[in-house]
Order: C-alpha cells, then sequence, then structure tokens
C-alpha cells in the first residue's frame, strides 16, 4: 500500500492536466450539486416547525432525481481518456501486479483526484450559498432557514463523492486485470451484446401494460406502482447500454454509404463501440428525467384545486366571500349594493343559511342536502341550470356527470322520493314546510367548463321562502372576473364594516413553487448532462489527434475529418434522445394511468423537450470541432 500510493500520485501526473482538471471540475460540480440537494429541505422546513411530512417527503423525492446525473458526471469524468489510462494499468498488470492491487492503484488514482475536486465543490457551495440566500429573500422567499449544510452533510458528500469516484475507478478496469493482454492492445475491442435490447423490451412491456386503458384500471395498487417503477428503472438502464448497441447497427449503414466522411464515422464507431454510452449517457439520462419531472409537474398542475386557483387569479370567474365584520349577521342589500358597482363584478348573490331540518347528522360529512335560497337569477351564477321557476322549489338532479373530471353524484337519499321538505333557516331561526315542484336540472359538465368543480347544492328554495319566514342573508357571493385587482377593488368597495375573504391561493403557490423547483433541478440536470458531455466528446477527440494526423498525412480533407467528428457525437445523441424521449413520453403515460389522471404529457412538450436537448448537444458537439485542427507534426507522425 506505501508503494501503491506515490505510484497513483504520478499516474495521476502521467495524466496530464487535461485528466487531472475534467476528473476535478467533474467531482466538484457533483459536490456542489449534492449539497445543494442536501441543504435545500432543511432550508424550507427548519428542525422544530410543524410540517406536514407529506412536503418534506415530496422535496425530498424532487430533488433526488439530482442524485442520478450527478453519479453519471461521476462516471464520465473518471472514464476520462481511458483508452491511455486502461493500457498503461494493463501495462503494469502484464509486469506482474496483482488484480488486487491494479484495482486498488486505479482507486487510489480516481480518489484522489476527486478528493481534490470534491473539496473544490465543497467551498465553491459553502461561497455561494449567502448569494443564494440573499437572491430568494429579495425574491420569492421561500427559505425560512439559511441554505446551509450540516458538518455531517458536508462530510457524508465529500466522502461519498470520493468513494464513488474511486469505487468506478477500480469498477471499471475489470477488463485490464483478467485480460491484460488484450486491454494493452489498441486493436481490441468488445463488442455490445445484442442482448442490450432486452431492457427496451422489459421497459415498454412493464410500462405499456400499465398504461393500457383496461389493464391499468384492474391492477392492484401496489402491483401497478412496482410495475411503474421496475418499467421505468429499465428505460433509464436502457438509454445508457442500448444507445451503443444501436449505433453499431446505423454504423455499419454509414460504412455502406458513399460519402467518405460518414465511412469514416461508421469505421470509427465500429473500431470503439462502447464510446457512445459515455458520450451520451449524461444527456439521454437527463432528457429522461426532465421527462419524468414535467410529468409529475403536470400532475400537480392538473388538479381542480391549482386550477380552480388560477382561473381565479387569471381569467376567472371568481367567487368572493363577504360577510359582515363581526360574523354571520343579516346582511341589507343597501349594504350588498355598492359591491355590485364596482368594475368587473358580475352579480353579487345574497347567501342564506337553510337546511333541511332533521336531515343533516352530524356523524357524516358532507350535510345532505344541500340548501340553496334565493332566485333563479343568482342561482344561474353557481351552476349551469334549467328548468328553475321562482315561485316554486324542486330538487336538482344531475345531468352530464359521468366522464367528467370533477362531477360526483352525492347521497341524496330519500330526495327522490319526498314532495314536501322541512327547511330550517339558521341553527335556531324559523322553519317552514316547502312543497317541491317539478325537479331542476343541473348540467355537471357545463358546471365545470365554468367553475371546474360541480355545484353542491341539491335542493332549491325561492327566496320569496325566505323572506315569508321572516329571515334574511348573512352573507354575500361575490361573482366577478378574474384577477387581484377586482379582488382589491371589492375589498375597497367593502369598507371596514364588511369581511372580504378571496378564494385562498395556497394550492396556487404550492404548485408554482413544486414548478420554481422542477425548473430549476431540470435545468441543472439538462446542465450537467450537457458538462458530460462535452468533458467525452473533448476527451474523444483529443484521444484521436494521432489518427487525425494519420489521415491527414495521407492527404484527407480537414473538412472530411470536421464533418465525420460531428457525425460520431450527433449520431449516438440522436438514438439517445430518440429512446429516452420515447420512453419518457411512456412513462409519463403509464403514471398517467395508475393515478387515473388526464395524459400528463402532450407531444408539443416532449418533441420541445427533445429538440432543445439535441440542440444542446449539437452546439456542445461543435465545441470539439477546432480539436481536428491539428497541425500535423513530426512527433505524431512518429507516435503513429
Amino acid at each position: 500500500m506505501s508503494a501503491l500510493l506515490p505510484l497513483s500520485l504520478r499516474l495521476a501526473r502521467a495524466g496530464g492536466p487535461r485528466r487531472s482538471w475534467v476528473v476535478g471540475i467533474g467531482n466538484a460540480v457533483a459536490t456542489a450539486l449534492l449539497c445543494t440537494t442536501a441543504a435545500i429541505p432543511a432550508a424550507l422546513y427548519p428542525a422544530g416547525q410543524p410540517v406536514d411530512p407529506v412536503e418534506r417527503a415530496n422535496v425530498a423525492a424532487v430533488l433526488a432525481f439530482s442524485l442520478l446525473p450527478a453519479t453519471v458526471l461521476l462516471l464520465t469524468a473518471g472514464r476520462a481518456s481511458s483508452a491511455v489510462r486502461d493500457r498503461r494499468l494493463a501495462a503494469l498488470r502484464l509486469l506482474g501486479l496483482t488484480r488486487a492491487r491494479t484495482a486498488v492503484l486505479a482507486a487510489l488514482e480516481n480518489g484522489i483526484l476527486g478528493l481534490a475536486g470534491a473539496l473544490a465543490g465543497l467551498v465553491a457551495f459553502l461561497a455561494t450559498a449567502p448569494l443564494v440566500d440573499r437572491v430568494v429573500a429579495s425574491g420569492p422567499r421561500w427559505f425560512s432557514a439559511p441554505l446551509s449544510a450540516t458538518p455531517a452533510q458536508a462530510a457524508t458528500v465529500v466522502l461519498g463523492v470520493v468513494l464513488v469516484s474511486a469505487g468506478l475507478g477500480a469498477a471499471t478496469q475489470h477488463g485490464t486485470t483478467h485480460s491484460p493482454a488484450a486491454r494493452r492492445s489498441e486493436a481490441s475491442r468488445r463488442d455490445p451484446s445484442p442482448w442490450r435490447i432486452a431492457l427496451v423490451g422489459v421497459a415498454v412491456g412493464l410500462m405499456a401494460t400499465v398504461a393500457a386503458p383496461g389493464p391499468a384500471a384492474a391492477l392492484v395498487d401496489e402491483v401497478g406502482v412496482a410495475m411503474l417503477l421496475v418499467g421505468a428503472m429499465s428505460g433509464a438502464l436502457a438509454v445508457a447500454l442500448t444507445t451503443p448497441l444501436i449505433t453499431t447497427w446505423l454504423a455499419e449503414a454509414l460504412v455502406r454509404s458513399r460519402p467518405t466522411s460518414a465511412l469514416m464515422a461508421g469505421r470509427a464507431l465500429q473500431a470503439e463501440p462502447a464510446g457512445p454510452a459515455r458520450l451520451v449517457a449524461g444527456v439521454g439520462v437527463a432528457v429522461y428525467l426532465v421527462l419524468a419531472a414535467l410529468a409529475v409537474l403536470s400532475a400537480y398542475e392538473s388538479t381542480p384545486q391549482y386550477r380552480f386557483a388560477l382561473q381565479t387569479i387569471r381569467q376567472g370567474p371568481q367567487q368572493i366571500f363577504v360577510q359582515t365584520a363581526g360574523g354571520p349577521a343579516p346582511l341589507g342589500a343597501d349594504r350588498l349594493a355598492p359591491l355590485a358597482d364596482v368594475p368587473g363584478v358580475r352579480a353579487v348573490v345574497p347567501r342564506f343559511d337553510a337546511a333541511v331540518e332533521g336531515w343533516c347528522d352530524v356523524e357524516r360529512e358532507p350535510c345532505v342536502p344541500a340548501v340553496f335560497v334565493g332566485t333563479c337569477a343568482d342561482l344561474a351564477q353557481l351552476m349551469v341550470v334549467s328548468g328553475c321557476d321562482d315561485t316554486a322549489a324542486g330538487v336538482i338532479e344531475l345531468r352530464n356527470v359521468a366522464g367528467t373530471d370533477n362531477g360526483w353524484r352525492p347521497d341524496r337519499g330519500a330526495l327522490d322520493t319526498v314532495s314536501h321538505l322541512p327547511i330550517r333557516f339558521g341553527e335556531d331561526g324559523a322553519t317552514a314546510d316547502v312543497r317541491l315542484g317539478e325537479p331542476l336540472v343541473q348540467d355537471s359538465g357545463a358546471t365545470q367548463e365554468r367553475w371546474v368543480y360541480q355545484s353542491p347544492y341539491n335542493v332549491f328554495v325561492p327566496r320569496s321562502v325566505a323572506v315569508a319566514a321572516g329571515t334574511h342573508p348573512d352573507a354575500a357571493v361575490v361573482v366577478a372576473d378574474g384577477g387581484l385587482d377586482v379582488q382589491q377593488a371589492v375589498a375597497a368597495a367593502a369598507g371596514s364594516s364588511l369581511t372580504v375573504r378571496p378564494y385562498p391561493l395556497d394550492d396556487y403557490d404550492a404548485v408554482v413553487r413544486v414548478r420554481v423547483v422542477v425548473t430549476t433541478l431540470s435545468a441543472i440536470v439538462v446542465g450537467v448532462g450537457l458538462l458530460s458531455l462535452a468533458v467525452t466528446a473533448l476527451d474523444r477527440a483529443a484521444e484521436g489527434r494521432r489518427s487525425i494526423a494519420r489521415h491527414l498525412a495521407v492527404g484527407v480533407p480537414a473538412r472530411v475529418l470536421r464533418t465525420s467528428q460531428v457525425l460520431q457525437t450527433f449520431l449516438p445523441l440522436a438514438v439517445a434522445i430518440t429512446l429516452a424521449t420515447t420512453l419518457g413520453a411512456l412513462m409519463a403515460r403509464a403514471f398517467a394511468a395508475l393515478a387515473q389522471w388526464p395524459a400528463l404529457s402532450d407531444g408539443v412538450q416532449v418533441v420541445l423537450v427533445a429538440l432543445a436537448s439535441l440542440i444542446g448537444g449539437v452546439l456542445v458537439s461543435l465545441t470539439t470541432v477546432p480539436l481536428v485542427r491539428t497541425r500535423l507534426s513530426p512527433e505524431l507522425l512518429r507516435r503513429e
């Protein structure tokens, strides 16, 4: 061991400054990302504060998906200059170094560089965390505590990153320790097994079964969740492991093509079939995770409470509750009249406290039936109804409920059989025996289209009945256009004698918070994926300088070499993004089917994610083109 440590330091220096920088930056970015991931839950929900465990678990789950791209980045950085490094270790193995000591040497070489990078990443996190605190404090003010990692968390992250980096260095030396002669040869290659395509079959089979209309409804929850999880994990592995196989198949087509650049790109891909995996693994996995994150975000945005809150502050209509400042009390028409004159207010609907005497069971929720007292015009403000008569009470039946998202058929009890109902006004108010006329009909689907929810009222009592019983409205519902400015205008018109309560926006704020977290993390994941692509592409381009010199020496034009270089990056990138997009869209569909939600992603969203990632990948790969302009030197020709 004492001899391995200085030897590993020499090997680390022998890799050159480019490999040291690549490994160091990769570990630094991964450390900073993981420290941020560990610190955010405590910043949002400090210890000692009452918090819903579900909220903390949701945040932790959303943040956890940053672990996979961080691991991909560590793997990509750790395998930089892998061809030269593997041959160097294979040479030591041929000289008599044991398998175990070779693996330890590989782990130490990666671990030393990883430790330097991890410490740099920790310093970067500590330096930027106060800046993030100030930015958040000046904006949404979501953090309840400073963004900081505890010493235990920081030590765990640094130690974990170093161990993962060292472990990856040792684990990837399996071929070197078992077949050093073959690994020492530059001509050896390992073709990807055709069995890798089975991962795609497993992922598609499981997720398609869950997504199918019939089986999804029949699956037991635990079975469906297990199938979805296994299918989703198989999909992620398929993106990373199947891409080299499909790229190899496509390379055979390139070899048979006429353009010289395509022929050269096909031969290069065939010469190193495992290269595409490292080249595009980060971007492919990032696209897959981003589609999953967008599906989760769509699930939040599809909830009726969020849609209702969004309608309240945007297009409307919205409901604003009004009552006297001291609590429920008779509310005269003269006090409500100023509210009707506010610009944007469509109607002011007086609200009576009324219930069917003897029908409401305090042990049951909700109390059935729900009574609306007012005029047909008032009732039409709250639901789409037909058959209303201002002179006759009636039971409100439902139509067009089946197939809607937020419609339901409440327990009607004996409403279908009675001809009279005892209506009580207020807790201790008068009671009136109301004769029921022809039933009214609420169009549930049309009501939901206007109000998101179906109206809960299922008994209509004319206002004249309440007036005859000597009762008065004790509150009102203002129906208005959407927007916070309308709420403020109603509050100003109400004055201090009335309490104005718009619909609470807690659900909207919660979804916006999730959207920002998901969007930020998605950007980080895509950025890490593109960084992995840049690291690998630059590494491959630098390793290929000898072959470039070889081609230049025999007179191959530089433009042909540049086109070949772009094709070698673009082809596996297109395969990975196509796989990730297809499997990601299927995963989102399976998730929606299992949760019995509407589609959580549309074709436009999926295509935009794929195109954005593809364009970003192409732009990154184009940065490697200048490396093709290698100056033909005697040194390169002697090495060749």
